[in-house]
């Protein structure tokens, strides 16, 4: 069956067969006709592939906000200024996960540089 679904141009991998009865029976008319034509079959409904590639962000190492967001609980109000990029290893970071609170984002202009804490370390940018 499979052998003569690639000869009709058919993948057999997308293919469930019939039971080996109907196979045989078939198989035996086909020689008798003297033309091999397809098996019984019905296709494999596709599923969905179970992994998906997400790209992971901070130190957490979990996906965007959102996934972030209902393993943290996070308030939803939050949605939109959830994400922190650092100007020197040009990472995304959760501002929930770093502790960055509210009053610290408000005086934050939207193109402030801000630098991480591991860069910071790195670079040695702490005041002493």
């Amino acid at each position: 069956a499979f052998a003569t679904h690639l000869c009709h141009g058919i993948d057999p991998a997308s293919c469930n067969y019939e039971d080996g009865h109907r196979l045989r029976q078939h198989f035996l008319n086909c020689l008798q006709e003297g033309n091999i034509c397809p098996f019984p079959s019905k296709p494999i409904k596709k599923r969905k592939p179970l992994l998906q590639r997400m790209n992971i962000y901070c130190n957490c190492r979990l996906p965007y906000v959102l996934e972030h967001n209902k393993k943290k609980n996070v308030d939803k109000k939050q949605d939109d200024v959830n994400m922190i990029y650092c100007d020197v290893c040009q990472k995304w970071y959760h501002i929930t996960c770093l502790g960055i609170g509210a009053e610290t984002l408000s005086t934050m202009k939207e193109n402030d540089e801000w630098v991480c804490n591991t860069c910071a370390a790195d670079f040695d940018l702490f005041d002493d």
